[in-house]
């Protein structure tokens, strides 16, 4: 019986710790590393650091990064921005760099998302993983940039052809006024012919009817 209740004990001991390392593991990847968590997960830790990430560790900054990310799941890109920067202000750990990044990236702000991912480069020194991912956040930052650019370019190629002046060939009022000063002059023209071919009857007697 006694072997009986010890084995039964062991059992629920070892269930239940796996039970809370099912629940370490899902909270480590859910951690908001990114603004996708599904893409990469890291809590932010350096690997020769010891203790939890300091951000998630403080619940007025897990609250805020949480919120961030679902007003950024939600298209909400400016209140997420707002959010995060909060967070990184209490609790400044590399990992914010990118979510700010990443928020900064979808508003099409490339410069400043470009400027928070090398500075996440430059002071995380933790999960090469999330360097690699970074690494190609810079890459699409850059890619769209250049796309971007090429279009406002197209488009003020056009705005400047639409708004050129045309010559003075190509214009109707020009050949309006001359057709007009024309047909006037052919007008007078014609008149002054016609009273030149007019009779000349001075000198001529005049003829009174009979009664």
């Amino acid at each position: 019986m006694q072997f009986f209740l010890l084995k039964t004990n062991r059992s629920l001991v070892l269930g239940f710790a796996a039970i809370l390392i099912l629940l370490q593991a899902a909270d480590g990847f859910a951690s908001p590393g990114v603004t996708n968590p599904s893409s990469a997960s890291t809590t932010g830790n350096d690997k020769g650091n010891e203790g939890p990430d300091s951000c998630l560790a403080d619940p007025e900054c897990k609250l805020l990064t949480d919120n961030a990310r679902t007003q950024s799941a939600s298209g909400k890109y400016t209140e997420a921005l707002t959010l995060y920067q909060l967070a990184y202000q209490k609790q400044p750990v590399p990992w914010l760099l990118v979510n700010i990044g990443r928020v900064l990236q979808k508003q099409k702000q490339y410069e400043r998302a470009l400027e928070h991912y090398r500075q996440f480069l430059t002071t995380n020194t933790g999960s090469s993983e999330l360097n690699d991912k970074v690494k190609e956040y810079i890459n699409q930052a850059e890619a769209e940039k250049q796309a971007s650019l090429s279009i406002a370019s197209a488009a003020l190629s056009e705005k400047t052809e639409i708004e050129r002046p045309k010559p003075m060939y190509k214009q109707w009022w020009p050949w309006t006024i001359l057709g007009i000063a024309a047909a006037a002059g052919i007008g007078v023209s014609v008149g002054l012919y016609l009273y030149s071919r007019q009779p000349d009857t001075d000198g001529l007697p005049v003829i009174r009817p009979l009664n």
